[in-house]
């Protein structure tokens, strides 16, 4: 199936960077180009490249959008490009195994069978179309196409690995890209080990998919949340098993917030946008009970009691209530209430211990370490507001960006953004200043070291922080000003800088080594863009 759209007429290109040839001859040292600008200018209307990195294994992903091209950058110094059969890459989006990347990509189309035209711009503009797809691509090959319409922006991936879900969620922003005639509520379920994908429509605005696990671990049922209600789908077929509306007026709007599958997947509990309700469904008996709670849940989420038990409870947390409740996970009923001093919306568990803190108020600094096994609260207090908080791969150390105090008590550190760092069950938390805000973060363990590695907006070094001893930040020289990071698999991070023709470093923390690799972006730079592909492929 091919998904084609008309393609907008286009208008004078942006200037750009306009360069001589010899000039971009000498620049990368080589001349690949077989179609030339004959007026000897390249006139680039796109950015070379784009800094945002897909870290996917010990490797990253560049998409090169003059070009149209994806490109493999590995930290031995390997540049490859990824065969898309001619097709542009519009976004990359990694498995969570780390393998291998899903890749968003477009080629154009020319419905005139004139068999002379060879060249985008020797197409008819009343002909000139666009294909969609979503390609699997593992290293710099392709393993898997599907046909995919361009108005899908979102993919979720289930537990096991076997599924990857796309939809279309609107909370995405822009107006969706519409192919002639579409189902914009549609769910494709794209299984990874191969098959055809299968779609199901929902009716409804989807906002995000959980899933439940049979006996032996397999994702198979997909409970798809949208607006106003829920459907459950058969994962092998998408057949629709049940639909659950959340209101019994089709007039209301019921939005849900948080949502989680519960009771050994016999439950679905979710929160919805506004409410004091908690919603119950029972995937089994398809039913809904609906509980009145205390406060507004800002926080629900699964809680695992008793290390190795495999005891599971549910855990909530409101705007309005200084607490957390723990609900038994078949029957709802709170086993337990965990006081504190002021509301939290976010928590991690680490073993038996539950780190809980605030992300949403510019008062709040308490971060509460729980003893899932003793109940004891250890209360520690961030020099400024949470911003975010996660554990290192080791679950050794939590660390924390910080955002200026607009309520401060006069502390040096009010105005500023900042670094928390805290030992887990080793005393009290570092509060680090920075000097301007972090515009990469990256934590990184290499052995038995755990290191925490900060880009700070308009500073052109990189910072790096040993967890053990936060107090002690080291500045680390880079090639070129940097303007983006990412952590690679096996602790390693991949820095974007702000260079025209591309440049990615690799860095590695253990041993402070940097290796480079630049000019990858001049891959066909001068090449006029040719259709890859007639209409009847």
């Amino acid at each position: 199936m091919l998904h084609a759209h008309r393609r907008a007429a286009r208008g004078p290109a942006l200037r750009a960077c306009l360069l001589p040839l010899a000039t971009l001859a000498a620049l990368t040292g080589c001349d690949p180009w077989s179609r030339l600008d004959p007026q000897g200018e390249a006139d680039l209307d796109e950015a070379l490249w784009s800094d945002q990195l897909v870290a996917a294994g010990d490797r990253v992903y560049v998409r090169l959008p003059h070009a149209g091209a994806l490109l493999e950058l590995a930290p031995d110094g390997a540049v490859r490009q990824v065969d898309l059969d001619g097709a542009a890459p519009e976004q990359v989006i990694p498995l969570p195994d780390g393998e291998a990347a899903f890749v968003f990509a477009r080629w154009p189309i020319c419905a005139d069978d004139d068999e002379d035209i060879v060249l985008v711009d020797e197409c008819p503009e009343d002909a000139l179309e666009e294909g969609s797809e979503l390609r699997l691509v593992s290293g710099h090959r392709t393993s898997g196409t599907y046909a995919l319409a361009p108005h899908f922006n979102t993919l979720q991936f289930s537990p096991d690995g076997q599924t990857a879900v796309a939809f279309l969620d609107p909370a995405q922003g822009g107006y969706p890209e519409v192919s002639g005639v579409a189902d914009l509520t549609e769910v494709v379920f794209l299984p990874l080990g191969g098959g055809a994908p299968l779609a199901v429509s929902t009716g409804s605005s989807p906002k995000q998919v959980l899933f439940t696990t049979d006996d032996e671990g397999r994702n198979d049922r997909a409970v798809i949340l949208s607006t106003s209600q829920v459907v459950v789908v058969d994962v092998a077929t998408a057949e629709v098993l049940v639909t659950y509306p959340l209101a019994l007026d089709v007039d209301t709007v019921i939005v849900p917030e948080q949502a989680l599958v519960a009771g050994g997947g016999r439950y679905c509990l979710l929160a919805v946008d506004g409410g004091r309700e908690l919603y119950r469904l029972d995937l089994v008996n398809e039913s809904i009970d609906i509980e009145d709670l205390e406060g507004t849940p800002a926080l629900l989420a699964e809680l695992q009691l008793g290390e190795g038990s495999g005891e599971v409870a549910t855990l909530v947390g409101y705007d309005d209530i200084a607490a957390l409740d723990v609900l038994d996970g078949l029957t709802n009923e709170r086993v337990q209430r965990f006081s504190l001093d002021h509301p939290v919306n976010r928590s991690l568990q680490e073993g038996q211990t539950l780190i809980a803190w605030s992300s949403q108020s510019d008062i709040y600094k308490d971060v509460y370490i729980i003893n899932l096994d003793t109940a004891e609260v250890d209360e520690q207090r961030a020099g400024n507001p949470l911003r975010s908080l996660q554990l290192s791969d080791d679950g050794r150390f939590a660390v924390g960006e910080m955002g200026p105090d607009n309520y401060g008590d006069g502390s040096a550190q009010d105005n500023l953004h900042g670094l928390f760092v805290l030992e887990l069950g080793e005393g009290q938390p570092t509060n680090l200043a920075l000097s301007s805000a972090p515009v990469g973060m990256a934590l990184s363990t290499r052995g038995e070291q755990s290191f925490v590695l900060l880009l700070l907006d308009g500073d052109d070094q990189l910072y790096k922080v040993d967890l053990s001893r936060p107090s002690f930040a080291v500045p680390v020289e880079l090639p070129a000003p940097p303007s983006s990071l990412v952590r690679l698999d096996d602790g390693r991070v991949a820095i974007a800088h702000a260079s025209p023709l591309g440049l990615v470093s690799f860095y590695d923390p253990a041993n402070d080594e940097v290796s480079s690799i630049a000019g990858f972006a001049t891959t066909q730079m001068l090449v006029e863009p040719t259709l890859p592909r007639r209409a009847d492929n």
